[in-house]
């Protein structure tokens, strides 16, 4: 099972997914799974964005694909990050809703999900901190094969 990593895409999904499938065609491959670690930057409404937010560019393009209802090109799981709309996503979760969009899936804190079984090693979960995860503000992807990974940054995730 091969799984990139994410981070601290601040709503810029085209980007973020720009960036995965050139990854893949770098290293060959097709990612079974994209893992972000916070700071995905979900703010269906862009009125309703904090001011952090406001100040470093705002809600991306992720109102346009929630308003569009865009498929994730890969299966996709975040988790919260500290600048996401955390009242949406409580309704979300109190309504029985974890994806998002299509192939977008939320995991709370403290949360297991089953990302697939890889038909030589078995399943493979994907659990979340019990804490907001912040990481640093630049986007780094990585591939995982159980066993050594191989990182690369993204140049144009770098600016």
């Amino acid at each position: 099972m091969f799984i990139c990593a994410a981070g601290d895409i601040h709503g810029a999904m085209n980007r973020l997914y720009d960036d995965v499938l050139a990854f893949e065609a770098s290293l060959g491959v097709r990612f079974d799974y994209v893992l972000h670690v916070g700071d995905f930057g979900v703010w269906p409404d862009p009125d309703r964005i904090d001011k952090a937010t406001r100040r470093h560019g705002g809600a991306g393009d992720f109102p346009v694909w929630f308003a569009a209802n865009r498929a994730a090109p890969r299966p996709t799981v975040f988790i919260k990050g500290n600048h996401e709309d955390f009242v949406w996503l409580d309704e979300q979760l109190e309504a029985g809703r974890r994806e998002i969009l299509p192939g977008l899936t939320y995991l709370p804190s403290g949360d297991v999900i089953d990302i697939g079984e890889d038909r030589e090693r078995g399943s493979a979960s994907a659990a979340s901190a019990a804490a907001t995860v912040r990481p640093t503000m630049s986007v780094g992807l990585a591939i995982y094969r159980d066993g050594p990974s191989v990182t690369s940054p993204m140049t144009s995730a770098n600016a």
